[in-house]
């Protein structure tokens, strides 16, 4: 082990991805440990849908977040992280405390996904300024100047997934025209869609445009407003029921889009016996 030079090592470690198996690498040589804690931090997930391993506690997730919180401000290791994922906990133990906590001291992030029942804009403005943030993925937010300001600061966003709004105030403040350079793909509601269309957008998915079980038509002139604001699309996705003449209507108005995707509902077929026939 000590012949091999640093390049093998750090791929070797790279293609563990056992968690059990990097914790392990820490008690093997100081060496091996530097390695190991470069790859523990890189991505920290913090997710309650996959279950820990055997002998864990269910809330083994919540207590890693807690833990990482109280300890972030004079953790270096916090340095090396460029993913942070936390996705919704059963648990009241997880709230955004913690999440506040830990990301003003993640001054490298490039990826963050925050899977709650909210995340206000607040929360988002800690992530360090500087930071180079590619991906931003958040369920359910506040549509605010802080917002627009968290958005303003980080033009390096390429990707965007905004799983639902609201709006406290009467607000007609739209990012700025030259904020958002880079961004290639967009996931939002229909509502916050032309308050963040770029022209570099080629992939668009809409959100939460429906009732469950109503089907929305898009008004002719949101449309037309659709059209301005992403003139390179060549991706649309409608993740809830849509009326399909106004998909068509938006879809014959951009030229350049070459996939379309409509939500499909499940349809419950009854028995032939069981159908009613006209008389």
């Amino acid at each position: 082990m000590p012949d091999l030079p640093n390049e093998v090592i750090c791929h070797i470690v790279d293609l563990v991805d056992c968690l059990k198996t990097l914790w392990t690498l820490l008690t093997v040589s100081h060496r091996m440990s530097l390695f190991a804690i470069a790859s523990l931090y890189r991505d920290l997930t913090f997710d309650s849908r996959y279950s820990p391993s055997a002998g864990f506690r269910p809330l083994t997730h919540a207590n890693a977040l807690e833990k990482l919180a109280r300890t972030a401000k004079y953790n270096k290791s916090l340095l090396l992280t460029t993913s942070f994922t936390v996705f919704r906990f059963i648990s009241p133990q997880a709230k955004n405390e913690s999440i506040n906590s830990i990301l003003p001291f993640l001054p490298n992030l490039r990826r963050l996904s925050i899977t709650m029942p909210f995340v206000g804009p607040e929360t988002l403005k800690l992530v360090p300024q500087g930071a180079q943030l590619t991906h931003l993925v958040v369920q359910d937010t506040v549509y605010s100047h802080d917002f627009v300001q968290f958005l303003e600061d980080h033009p390096t966003l390429t990707n965007i997934e905004i799983g639902g709004y609201c709006i406290s105030e009467p607000l007609t403040l739209s990012v700025s025209p030259t904020a958002l350079p880079r961004l290639r793909s967009l996931a939002c509601p229909l509502g916050l869609a032309p308050k963040l269309g770029r022209p570099s957008v080629t992939d668009l998915k809409i959100v939460n445009t429906s009732r469950e079980g109503h089907y929305i038509a898009i008004p002719e002139e949101l449309a037309h407003e659709l059209v301005v604001v992403f003139p390179s699309l060549r991706s649309v996705h409608f993740a809830d029921p849509i009326h399909f003449r106004s998909a068509a209507s938006l879809i014959s108005l951009l030229p350049d889009v070459v996939h379309l995707q409509l939500y499909q509902p499940s349809v419950r077929y009854l028995p032939l016996n069981s159908r009613s026939t006209p008389d």
